[in-house]
């Protein structure tokens, strides 16, 4: 109980910013160290990210709500004493925390718990008017679904897509942690891909959206959709067929670039494509394609890049490919694999 809260200080830092780098290090293991691990952390988001869109309620008068706590500790105190005879008297005593500066000393706290309960209160309201949907792929495999309005998904490994049971009159709204290729129904009110940083906007299309790491990266196949980042609208960018483009962090989106679709979004027909990707974000995906864990013995390592592609191979295969392309090696120990530069393993 006591690792689980300690990794939620962790997330919280995240989210607000104020994570160091050997923070995150030791954030990213523990996410990679089991699915439900990922699966605690999107909730955490998501929970973040829904209350951040909703309207905050009013603080609470520090003086008023201190009156209505005495008035409430005055009453039970009563009856307390009308329960018990012998203690007739304690309701006459100076309570707890009965003076003005203590009462205001303690105010904030009781403003932070009000809102709070009021945030978790919206929270399940929410959730029961909604009846928000949630699945989720485990590694090495893939999920397809059929949305409340037609649309298809086919949701990648390690990926978790969050809808509503109905989607609402104006608007057809999804969340997207992972990767996913949308088959869009096409419809008058607007399909929107929400991630961690960035929101995507179609009518009806067919497209690819890879979100991960505070990274978002779209494809489109066919069609057009608005790309642009969460935090702002000013920098959109709007991408037709063949088109890809990334927004990092909070970064703009990048210029539109043209690319081969087709050969892009492979992952469906159990393609792995790589165009100039860190070896870190590639050993993220082998491990998500295939369920296996892998670590590098050194930073050296983690930042070579890689261009190619997988068509249908296994594992080891796959990286010993990666491997002579990169002047690797690798060693299999222990449920895992290690990659090291030529030479021997890193102490």
């Amino acid at each position: 109980m006591i690792r689980r809260i300690a990794f939620d200080k962790l997330i919280a830092r995240k989210l607000s910013g104020e994570i160091t780098p050997v923070e995150e290090k030791r954030l990213n293991a523990w996410l990679n160290a089991s699915p439900s691990n990922r699966d605690r952390y999107d909730k955490i988001v998501l929970f973040s990210q829904e209350v951040r869109s909703m309207p905050i309620p009013g603080c609470p008068d520090p003086k008023d709500e201190w009156s209505q706590l005495q008035e409430v500790m005055g009453t039970r105190a009563r009856q307390k004493g009308g329960e018990r005879k012998s203690h007739r008297r304690t309701a006459s005593r100076r309570p707890a925390f009965s003076s003005a500066g203590t009462g205001l000393r303690y105010a904030p706290i009781l403003a932070f718990l009000v809102i709070l309960c009021a945030g978790v209160l919206i929270w399940k309201t929410y959730l029961s008017k909604t009846g928000l949907r949630k699945t989720r792929t485990p590694f090495a495999q893939q999920t397809e679904l059929l949305l409340p309005d037609g649309t298809q998904v086919r949701l990648n490994s390690g990926s978790t897509l969050r809808y509503p049971k109905n989607f609402a009159a104006d608007r057809r709204k999804v969340r997207l942690s992972g990767e996913a290729f949308f088959d869009v129904k096409e419809k008058d009110e607007p399909f929107v891909v929400v991630t961690g940083n960035a929101k995507v906007t179609v009518l009806g299309t067919l497209f690819n959206v890879w979100a991960r790491d505070k990274k978002t990266r779209v494809i489109v196949k066919q069609g057009c959709v608005r790309f642009e980042s969460i935090d702002s609208e000013a920098n959109a960018v709007h991408l037709v067929k063949n088109n890809i483009s990334v927004i990092a962090g909070k970064q703009p989106p990048s210029a539109p670039r043209s690319v081969d679709a087709d050969r892009r979004i492979g992952w469906p027909a159990r393609r792995l494509v790589f165009e100039q990707t860190p070896l870190i974000e590639i050993i993220e995906e082998l491990e998500r394609a295939y369920d296996v864990r892998i670590v590098s013995r050194n930073s050296d390592v983690q930042g070579k890049t890689l261009t190619g592609s997988f068509d249908g191979m296994a594992f080891d295969e796959v990286l010993s490919s990666i491997c002579l392309a990169l002047n690797l090696e690798f060693e299999s120990k222990g449920g895992r694999t290690v990659l090291f530069g030529r030479g021997g393993p890193y102490k």
